[in-house]
């Protein structure tokens, strides 16, 4: 699940930058996106925005230790949840890229 959310992430990503900087250069717009897009980095301050970090909403084994919540771990569950979006709206790009930018288009400041 994670591996294609983390395809729609990236998509969305790219979508959201491509219509706000509509004439800028492919240079420009990969300067933009891989910030979020580089080890999982953008993946884990998504899961924070959305609240993933809360140990109410998601729990793991014993919980969510501190390293997890700044490493792989929270950034995979992020991903999962992009991908399920995407499945749980018969396989739809608007509805996640929609839900995307809308949770989480205030971190992707420019």
């Amino acid at each position: 699940m994670a591996h294609i959310g983390d395809s729609i992430m990236n998509a969305a990503i790219t979508d959201y930058f491509f219509h706000r900087l509509p004439k800028a250069a492919q240079g420009i717009l990969t300067s933009k996106t891989m910030p979020f897009k580089e080890r999982r980095r953008g993946a884990v301050s998504f899961a924070k925005e959305v609240g993933l970090s809360d140990p109410t909403v998601c729990r793991l084994g014993k919980g969510i230790s501190d390293k997890d919540l700044d490493g792989d771990m929270l950034g995979e569950m992020f991903e999962a949840l992009m991908g399920a979006i995407y499945l749980e709206s018969d396989r739809n790009f608007t509805v996640a890229r929609d839900w995307f930018h809308k949770e989480c288009g205030g971190l992707l400041n420019f």
